[in-house]
């Protein structure tokens, strides 16, 4: 697996899921954590092999704020 691809495909939606968890959370803090554990996540199941990266990192950061 090419992680680098990986993190490139990733880092391509940073912008979009810290200003979901912010607005998830309202707490810049909190937040962090959130959009944290959704890279971890992400980094687990090679998100990047589906084809609808931003969706499934937003369900995913939707799950970490609850």
């Amino acid at each position: 697996m090419d992680h680098s691809l990986d993190l490139e495909i990733l880092h391509r939606h940073a912008g979009f899921i810290r200003a979901l968890c912010r607005s998830l959370v309202r707490d810049d803090a909190t937040a962090d954590d959130v959009a944290q554990n959704t890279w971890l996540a992400a980094l687990h199941s090679g998100v990047t092999q589906r084809s609808s990266p931003r969706g499934w990192l937003a369900a995913v950061a939707q799950s970490a704020a609850r």
